[in-house]
């Protein structure tokens, strides 16, 4: 069976909320003064998007899009939806032979929620544009952290921490860039994707 290549993804709707508060990281990471609460802030969003991006996974319910070129999708084809796990797929569109961004009727393909895939009964001709079919689709593991694996919010908090401690890109004397605990944490994931 062939799998269709994706040319882009992207997040059009984040999650409602975090992994955890800026008092939970405060607590981890034994900060003790409010003077940057916006930054920790900040680093929770950064530490999430980054690990997201690193298990291409979504951890929280959150809309996406996932595009693909018209040559990288043979008729009766099924493509893997990235990000994962998959909710649910709003719609899907597709180029005409007009150059016009066309709805496909959701009985022209299946969905299939456990392995992250859509099967096409019918796929109509693709212009060969860029992004010739787009995929609209909610992904996460649910609409709260308590719906998250427990080691994935861990590894989050081990990064954001790190980042707290260490502002700078790397030591120059041991140039670690993410604590071994944040990797160990995330190794049952990143060997699903091998």
């Amino acid at each position: 069976m062939k799998y269709a290549d994706y040319v882009g993804s992207k997040s059009l709707t984040g999650p409602a909320v975090e992994l955890f508060s800026t008092a939970d990281l405060k607590t981890f990471s034994r900060v003790e003064n409010t003077d940057e609460d916006a930054l920790l802030a900040e680093l929770i969003i950064a530490a999430r998007i980054a690990t997201e991006k690193k298990l291409s996974m979504s951890f929280i319910s959150q809309t996406r899009q996932v595009t693909f070129e018209a040559i990288n999708i043979p008729t009766n084809s099924t493509v893997n939806i990235p990000f994962g796990p998959l909710i649910s797929v709003q719609t899907i569109k597709y180029y005409n032979s007009d150059d016009v961004l066309t709805t496909i009727s959701s009985d022209d393909y299946k969905t299939d929620l456990l392995s992250g895939r859509v099967k096409f009964e019918t796929l109509p001709s693709l212009e060969d544009t860029p992004n010739a079919l787009e995929i609209n689709y909610t992904a996460g593991f649910g609409t709260a952290a308590s719906d998250v694996p427990g080691d994935i919010i861990l590894a989050v908090k081990f990064l954001a921490g790190f980042w707290i401690d260490n502002r700078e890109l790397a030591k120059p004397i041991s140039m670690t860039l993410v604590p071994a605990t944040y990797d160990a944490l995330l190794f049952n994931y990143s060997q699903l994707l091998k």
